[in-house]
């Protein structure tokens, strides 16, 4: 499950940009087709991807992501391969002030690190 959550985050990030547009020329009274139109080509431009890559910043206090041992998420760079890795360098924080940079590779295996 989770070798997809990165390229359907990519995904829904495109569209939620393109539902934006869309509801902005809905208002200046543009068709139903075109906004079909936008969001067909969108996803025609999503499935020839053959690489991307892209940050995730946390703004804000630290996203906690094991509270038992005190590690939180800062930041990551990750890239997408067609059709199914990603790969992420995630910054890290123990409780203790430590931060550390790990590597994810997520196929269809499984996850690694």
């Amino acid at each position: 499950m989770r070798t997809a959550q990165t390229p359907l985050l990519m995904l829904g990030l495109c569209l939620a940009s393109l539902g934006v547009q869309a509801s902005q020329q809905g208002r200046s009274g543009a068709s139903g087709a075109a906004v079909q139109e936008h969001l067909n080509r969108a996803a025609d431009a999503i499935l020839a991807f053959k690489s991307a890559r892209f940050s995730l910043k946390r703004e804000g206090p630290p996203a906690v992501l094991d509270e038992k041992n005190g590690i939180t998420f800062t930041g990551s760079d990750c890239a997408y391969v067609a059709p199914d890795r990603v790969s992420c360098d995630i910054k890290v924080s123990f409780k203790n002030g430590t931060i550390l940079q790990v590597t994810r590779v997520f196929v269809p295996e499984g996850t690694f690190q």
